[in-house]
């Protein structure tokens, strides 16, 4: 006989958080946004310094919003819209790489050229995030013009593929926290209908204030906003006024969920990831690792991979041993120096970072 799961284990037993579960379960929305889980809420921020009444609870209403879509070499992309800057990020940086198929020749994971056309990409990308950036029902929406074809015809000329450039040439940001408020998971049923779904509470538990007689935290979101021009946030992250606080408004977030269709129309893949801003690059990363080096999900996902998000001007490397990378801990150290010496080559300031992303794919 199999021992017990919870044989030789140790659990967090939270009687709270279960409560506010079945409240849910037996009331829907109503317990929470008007209910005794809201009275807690209330109760909770006021006494903490915060500033929030009932009836904002009881005012808030989701938003749902068609996803983005683009195009990838035939394929369907449906991923995120504003106020969340993964979608449009993605979409920019895969259309950069489409329009350069001169540097996708003798393609390889740890090509110099390949490697400098995605992180060239992703610091055009993160540039226009930091300027342009924030909740369209607050102001005008950017998608279509950075996205515009022109512009990104511009932008993937304008890529060296011998050289990088200083950060004024892509036209404000800096280093990142850890961030493990944030979760994502992907599903795909029997029928071929497919979900991908990002949820966070920002950073590490959230605003680390918990409802006592729920036992949940409460975000910290509101560090996703400007709240102090000229000042970086949690993340480092420089933002425009565009991403200023109001009511009702929501903040800039990374989240990045996707779903790929087939010329045909079927799901072929779902992916998202947590991390921050490094959700973007991550969850690209991965896409490409598919559709362009031929790796299944599980290889996909494994394999390390490299961050820039143009402030500061470096380019990470993910140095984690514990990595079940295709191979052996050798082959990783092959890969991880073959990428820092063609990546130094062209210019860019490498550093490695244990820091990384949570990619998940179907």
């Amino acid at each position: 006989l199999q021992p017990p799961l919870t044989q030789g284990r140790r659990f967090i037993r939270n009687p709270e958080q279960a409560a506010a579960l079945r409240l849910i379960a037996a009331d829907g929305a109503e317990a929470f946004y008007s209910g005794p889980i809201a009275g807690a809420i209330v109760k909770t921020v006021n006494e903490n310094g915060g500033a929030i009444t009932a009836r904002d609870l009881e005012s808030y209403r989701i938003t749902e919003s068609r996803p983005l879509k683009g195009e990838f070499r035939g394929r369907t992309i449906l991923t995120m819209p504003l106020p969340s800057s993964g979608g449009v990020t993605l979409l920019q940086i895969l259309r950069l790489v489409e329009l350069r198929p001169d540097m996708l020749e003798r393609l390889s994971p740890t090509s110099g050229r390949y490697l400098q056309l995605v992180v060239e990409s992703f610091k055009f990308a993160f540039a226009d995030r930091a300027e342009y950036f924030g909740d369209p029902e607050f102001g005008p929406n950017p998608t279509q013009t950075v996205l515009a074809e022109a512009r990104l015809k511009a932008r993937a000329a304008a890529i060296d593929p011998t050289a990088t450039f200083p950060p004024e040439h892509y036209t404000k940001v800096a280093p990142l926290p850890d961030d493990h408020g944030t979760s994502h998971f992907c599903v795909v049923d029997r029928w071929g209908s497919a979900v991908a779904c990002t949820e966070t509470i920002n950073l590490s538990f959230g605003a680390r204030i918990i409802v006592p007689e729920y036992g949940f935290c409460l975000n910290n979101q509101m560090d996703d906003f400007l709240t102090r021009r000229g000042k970086p946030n949690a993340f480092g992250l420089t933002q425009s006024d565009r991403n200023l606080p109001a009511p009702g408004k929501r903040p800039l977030s990374s989240m990045t969920p996707t779903i790929v269709l087939t010329r045909a129309g079927d799901v072929e893949m779902v992916v998202g990831a947590s991390g921050g801003p490094r959700i973007i690059t991550a969850t690209l990363q991965v896409m490409l690792n598919v559709m362009l080096l031929g790796m299944n999900a599980s290889n996909a996902v494994d394999a390390p991979r490299v961050h820039h998000q143009w402030q500061p001007n470096k380019a990470e490397i993910e140095d984690r041993m514990d990595f079940e990378v295709p191979g052996s801990a050798r082959d990783y150290s092959r890969w991880r120096g073959e990428v820092s010496r063609s990546l130094v080559a062209r210019g860019h300031v490498v550093i490695n970072s244990d820091d990384g992303a949570a990619v998940q794919m179907i």
